[in-house]
């Protein structure tokens, strides 16, 4: 971490108060007591060297210690790097095993100050990089030549560089000793710290800070913990214990599964720059969390397993970590791209100049570097390798974080918020969830700002000895690469669709009837041509004694065609609909049916709002649209199912589900095409938006399903071609979670939440995920899955609604309010001219319908929900259609909010179907209307996913030409 002044004045320090008496943080172990002497402390056999001054400036004076025999230290005075102190140079000697340090004096009043411990992370990093990149008292700015340092953390504090464990930088081992662990390398640690403070007495009682960066997040949790422990022993023997401050970590590794979770949240949302990754990509990411945090916490967490522990961080580092490692960008700054290969740079060139500066041999000579050191890397592999197959780099250091908070030791945890691989999101998640006494005051705490000379450089929250800050504008600077990284492969499993039928048999079927079917009792309408403009003609169907319709010729609205109205009527249920001519060739052109959704809303919104034929500008005038859907199809508005719009029953007759509804409009449809021979085998097309994403797919499937009978019966089957939908709620749980990123990211317009509220709808995904994985689709529970749609809906739909945008058009604010006028006033308009008796009445509204026509039925709503209706998916029906060669497009308004794209695209690319792999590997392109980009597509085998930019959910009404040229070009079978 690149660091100036910024952060001083953010740690504070306190004396330990007398009398405070310490508990282990650490449980003894073999390690721990072979370094402790137990032989009581002869104070005439230890000679303390005194004092710094003491020392020389041509050899080593060794200082040893009484409760450590097998630790000694040599340390000699060595001024470079900063002339206006005291430098000094040294290894800590453990038999075998040399750790080589710097130690600066301060630059404010070295007598008084109090002394800090560095250390850079990997593992296997060399503090150097520490000292001559980021915080020293000098900078290498080429291979031979230092500047001074004005931002050095040794301007008010006495500062040590380590190089540890052995095999970093100048630290070295004979005989092929070596350290793989963190509890290993505390051990020795602790020791040369208790060495330290007690050869040089002017020391004694002074506030110490451990501080670290990188996988410093694992490091000094426990180092600091080995010397809090430690001080038992000291006490015991008489000694002066270690005066413990507090903790600094900067960008670290602290919990590793929290930072690897993260890496969804820097590479896919606007967290610290704009998202930087393909959406599929991040598609993919965002699904493989949950897998991820259930695999890594039962192996890892819950009982640690190594081989099953590697293998789930393999897997969440495969699917998480590698898409932005192919980026190209700068894993220690997202801002930026990598400069150089990252084994050798680390993504900054001037780490190879350190090491060029570090292996000259004058300089060598005078650090005091032992001969027998090799030459200096920046960052030893060995090391690295050595933790990764121990499997210290699998382990959290949250629980050593709590307990020296528990005993008062402070902590700061700072993060520079360009950082991707320990990154503020997931630093800033564990210290939320930290488990300790302090708990609940520090994450009440909001992020607030914190200045610098005037100027804002980060955020933080603080309570209780525990601060949490983001630093502006800066990114990691330290090595963390897995050296397990590709290790584990994993095979995809080759499964064979099972087709299966798309509805199941049940009583409404029994809608079919069970009788031959007698040609001659079943006499056809054959022509449109014949209808009456004055009263209804009655439609019958051989195979749906129950169902019935009426139909009129009713020339309004467009007088360059024919249009139609009436009712299809199931015993007590009558639903309306309307149908119009194509503009271009009625006799041959394709059959669209449309319906709105909801659900409970009228497709009178379609027809006289969005892709009819006219549009109601005022309460009595409807004028002509030319960029009606009716342009190159005949088209059908129904409205669907009775009780919205035109439609009602008698006797309390009603419709609560899609699977209901979809029976009644599959059997229309047959009725339909088998009362007008001239559209029997045409294309005919199902199509509808918003809820119509649910109903659909279950009314495409209905009408796939019965061709069946309708062939049995020796009746000609329904071309059913496709299946349309426009900003549909197809999956409820995907469109749910999809709410933070449209409020949270700039998916489509730049994040509207603040963002401790976008932090909270974040933190609730995974729980409304399991929720309604576990209730609604594992294993649908009614009662306990609208509990979990409850709670999602308050997660991420209440801080939504509440902003006083226009979910339909997230890019403006609603208009009216949303119950009365759905944020378009328009609707209250077309409510007023069909409730015009003249429009009545050359419609053929019966008169059983009331007055006070509604754009949108709340109680049929309610029916649904209460139903449960709406808390079921209709993804495996779409995969079905799509397996049965019945082409799908799906649709979206790029600022669309409550069925979005960001959802619609996910479900379309985790959809389970023979040709998900084909579709997932398109790229998403461009697509052009006149020579303008309208919006982004991709598509495979029959299946084709489109955005439309600038159109909120009601594409048709913001974007008419857009909207008909994508349909007109999915009719004629053409790429968009």
């Amino acid at each position: 971490m690149l660091l100036t002044s910024a952060l001083s004045g953010l740690l504070s320090t306190a004396v330990l108060a007398a009398g405070y008496r310490q508990q282990p943080l650490s449980k003894s172990s073999s390690k721990s007591a072979g370094a402790w002497n137990d032989a009581p402390h002869d104070e005439g056999l230890f000679k303390p060297v005194g004092s710094l001054s003491a020392l020389s400036s041509s050899e080593y004076t060794t200082l040893s210690h009484p409760l450590f025999p097998k630790h000694s230290a040599r340390i000699k005075k060595t001024n470079f790097c900063d002339t206006t102190v005291a430098a000094y140079t040294g290894y800590i000697d453990i038999e075998a095993k040399h750790i080589f340090f710097y130690f600066f004096e301060s630059r404010n009043d070295p007598t008084k100050d109090d002394v800090m411990f560095w250390t850079n992370g990997g593992p296997g990093g060399s503090s150097a990089l520490g000292l001559f990149m980021e915080l020293g008292p000098c900078t290498v700015i080429n291979a031979t030549a230092i500047e001074y340092n004005p931002y050095s953390w040794n301007s008010n504090a006495n500062i040590f560089f380590v190089d540890q464990p052995v095999s970093v930088g100048f630290s070295y081992a004979e005989y092929g000793e070596h350290v793989d662990t963190t509890e290993d390398a505390a051990q020795d640690i602790a020791a040369f710290v208790a060495l330290f403070f007690e050869n040089f007495s002017a020391f004694k009682g002074r506030a110490f800070h451990m501080a670290g960066e990188s996988y410093g997040g694992r490091y000094v949790p426990l180092f600091a913990s080995a010397i809090y422990d430690q001080n038992v022993q000291l006490a015991a023997a008489g000694l002066t214990s270690i005066n413990l401050t507090s903790v600094m970590i900067g960008n670290g590794m602290t919990d590793r599964l929290v930072a690897t979770t993260s890496y969804f949240d820097m590479s896919c949302t606007a967290a610290s720059v704009p998202p930087v990754l393909d959406i599929s990509t991040c598609v993919r990411m965002k699904k493989a969390i949950p897998r991820c945090e259930k695999w890594y916490t039962k192996s890892c967490l819950d009982q640690f397993d190594l081989m099953n522990c590697e293998a789930a961080l393999n897997f969440c580092d495969n699917e998480l970590s590698e898409p932005f490692a192919a980026t190209g960008l700068n894993f220690y700054d997202i801002s930026k791209p990598c400069e150089g290969v990252v084994e050798e740079t680390f993504c900054y060139p001037i780490t190879k100049d350190i090491a060029q500066f570090l292996n000259s041999t004058d300089l060598r000579s005078l650090l005091g570097v032992d001969p027998a050191a090799p030459p200096f890397a920046t960052s030893s592999w060995q090391v690295n390798s050595a933790f990764t197959l121990s499997g210290d780099i699998l382990r959290d250091s949250t629980d050593h974080i709590a307990a020296l908070l528990e005993r008062d030791v402070k902590v700061l945890i700072y993060v520079g918020d360009y950082d991707w691989i320990c990154n503020w999101v997931g630093n800033e998640r564990w210290t939320l969830a930290l488990d300790w006494h302090g708990r609940d005051a520090f994450a009440s705490q909001e992020l607030r700002t914190w200045d610098v000379d005037g100027e804002p450089a980060g955020k933080t929250r603080s309570a209780q000895g525990f601060t949490f800050a983001t630093v502006y504008g800066a990114g990691h600077m330290m090595l963390l690469k897995s050296a397990l990284s590709g290790l584990l492969g994993f095979a995809t499993l080759a499964t064979a669709y099972r087709q299966q039928p798309l509805s199941k048999p049940g009583p409404k079927h029994a809608a079919w009837g069970g009788g031959s079917y007698d040609e001659g009792l079943f006499n056809p309408v054959e022509s449109l041509g014949v209808l009456s403009t004055s009263e209804f003609t009655t439609l019958s169907h051989p195979l749906f004694p129950k169902y019935s319709a009426r139909i009129k010729k009713s020339d309004f609205c467009d007088t360059t065609v024919a249009a139609y109205t009436g009712y299809i009527d199931i015993e007590a249920k009558h639903i309306f609909f309307y149908f119009f001519e194509s503009r271009s060739d009625p006799a041959k052109d394709d059959v669209i049916f449309w319906t709105n959704g909801g659900p409970g809303c009228s497709s009178s919104l379609g027809l006289f709002m969005e892709l009819g034929p006219c549009r109601v500008t005022n309460a009595t005038t409807a004028e002509f649209h030319p960029e009606s859907w009716n342009s190159n199809a005949n088209i059908f508005f129904v409205d669907q199912p009775v009780g919205v719009g035109f439609s009602y029953a008698e006797y309390g007759e009603h419709v609560d589900t899609s699977e209901e509804a979809a029976q009644d409009i599959a059997a229309f449809v047959a009725l339909f095409f088998e009362n007008f021979p001239s559209f029997k085998g045409r294309a005919f097309h199902m199509a509808g938006e918003s809820y119509g994403g649910r109903y659909v797919p279950l009314f495409a499937s209905a009408v796939y399903d019965q061709n069946a009978a309708l062939v049995a019966a020796g009746l000609t089957p329904i071309n059913l071609t496709s299946a349309m939908i426009g900003n549909g709620l197809t999956d409820h749980l995907t469109s749910l979670i999809s709410y933070f990123d449209m409020t949270c990211t700039p998916a489509s317009v730049p994040p509207v939440l603040d963002i401790s509220t976008c932090t909270r709808m974040k933190k609730a995904v995974p729980r409304c995920e399991k929720w309604v994985t576990k209730a609604c689709i594992d294993q649908f529970d009614h009662m306990n899955c609208e509990a979990a749609a409850e709670f999602c809906s308050n997660e991420f739909f209440a801080p939504f609604t509440a902003s006083g945008l226009n979910p339909y058009d997230i890019s403006k604010p609603c208009d009216g309010a949303i119950a009365d006028t759905l944020c378009y006033p328009v609707t209250k308009v077309i409510s007023k001219y069909l409730d015009n008796t003249n429009v009545r009445s050359l419609l053929g509204v019966d008169p059983a319908v009331p007055q006070n026509f509604s754009s949108c039925s709340n109680t049929v709503a309610t029916a649904f929900a209460l139903a449960g209706d709406m808390l079921h998916d209709s993804t495996e029906y779409v995969a079905a259609l799509l397996e049965r060669d019945v082409k799908v497009l799906i649709y979206v308004g790029d600022y669309d909010w409550i069925c979005n794209w960001v959802g619609n695209e996910r479900w379309s690319l985790a959809l389970d179907w023979s040709g998900k792999a084909a579709f997932s590997s398109q790229e998403l392109r461009t697509w052009e209307v006149d020579g303008q980009v309208a919006g982004k597509t991709r598509a495979a085998n029959g299946f084709t996913f489109a955005t439309v930019h600038g159109a909120g959910h009601m594409v048709p009404y913001d974007k008419p030409k857009q909207a008909l040229a994508l349909v007109n070009r999915w009719l004629a079978g053409e790429p968009l």
